[in-house]
């Protein structure tokens, strides 16, 4: 059971919300006021919109202090990238940004609740369904090569606007080449392993990083795991920052973590979702489509999931 309360007027967002109650999705539990939590031993998911952490609600900010662990999700419209960043900057709590657009909104908030709802172990299948994407499985740093030959034929197949491709091309490159070279880190240093990406990084015998790439619906997804998991919220946070604010398709991040190429994941995916745990999970989403104005249109949903198997071992589940 999940316990979620909105707070905002936005039309489409509270239809989408009264719709979560029914369905064949995880328990919702519908709350009117944060009162009613205080009795409460579920997770409880706080919606607020844009306007209400922009221009800080200090008494809902109090209010939302006193309960241990929400889960905070924002809904923002059109507003600028750097705009919507800089609220995972100004309240650390924030994890989910949702676009509200009527023909997104339900479903995306139906998916992202029945991760916090269910009593299985989490995972990414709860957005999309893995076995319908093609897995390739990454020993060494030059396989990443195949991968990239692959993806370019495989979106050269989509019928989609001509520079599709290389966008697909560069976020691959950029996930699979930071899952070798800035996943692995020094224990007692902290400092990346394999600094020279020149270098052949050839993993362990019981490390694998995962590639997924394929259609489901009218989307295709990017998803690349590492074994490393270390990427923490604080570093990716920093990093979504300077991307967003610099507007640099591509950097590097020097102080640990992935550096991601942010900038391009934030201005042509749908959705992008990280995944924080012994793991790392990157996955991005990408409207397919022969017309670039519609794919430009697009606004990113960006979600960020910690350590989710040690939440529900501290609730009991």
């Amino acid at each position: 059971m999940v316990n979620l309360i909105y707070f905002g007027n936005k039309i489409e967002v509270q239809d989408s919300v009264q719709n979560l109650i029914h369905g064949n999705t995880s328990p919702v539990n519908v709350l009117s006021s944060l009162e009613e939590y205080e009795n409460l031993e579920e997770p409880i998911f706080i919606l607020l919109d844009i306007e209400n952490v922009i221009n800080v609600d200090e008494k809902l900010v109090k209010n939302i202090d006193k309960i241990p662990n929400p889960i905070i999700g924002i809904i923002a419209g059109k507003e600028d990238t750097f705009e919507k960043v800089k609220l995972f900057k100004k309240c650390e709590k924030i994890n989910h940004l949702f676009f509200c657009n009527p023909n997104r909104v339900e479903d995306d908030l139906r998916r992202i609740i029945s991760v916090y709802g269910s009593s299985e172990s989490p995972s990414i299948e709860k957005m999309v369904d893995l076995k319908k994407l093609n897995l390739y499985e990454l020993k060494s740093s030059q396989d990443r090569h195949e991968c990239f030959d692959l993806v370019e034929k495989y979106t050269s197949e989509l019928k989609c606007f001509s520079s599709f491709k290389n966008i697909a091309w560069m976020i691959s490159s950029e996930l699979l080449t930071n899952a070798f070279y800035n996943a692995p880190r020094c224990e007692k240093t902290g400092e990346a392993k394999f600094p020279d990406r020149k270098s052949i990084v050839n993993l362990d015998s019981s490390q694998v990083v995962k590639f997924w790439y394929g259609v489901d619906g009218e989307y295709l997804w990017l998803i690349v795991e590492d074994p490393f998991g270390t990427l923490e919220k604080q570093t990716l946070i920093q990093s979504l920052y300077r991307a967003a604010k610099d507007k640099t398709p591509n950097w590097r991040v020097d102080n640990g973590g992935a550096g991601l190429g942010l900038y391009l994941m934030l201005v042509n995916c749908t959705e992008i979702h990280f995944s924080l745990s012994n793991k790392t999970l990157v996955a991005c989403k990408l409207k397919i489509t022969k017309r670039n104005k519609a794919f430009s249109e697009e606004q990113a949903s960006m979600h960020i999931f910690e350590n989710l198997n040690k939440n529900k071992e501290h609730r009991g589940e």
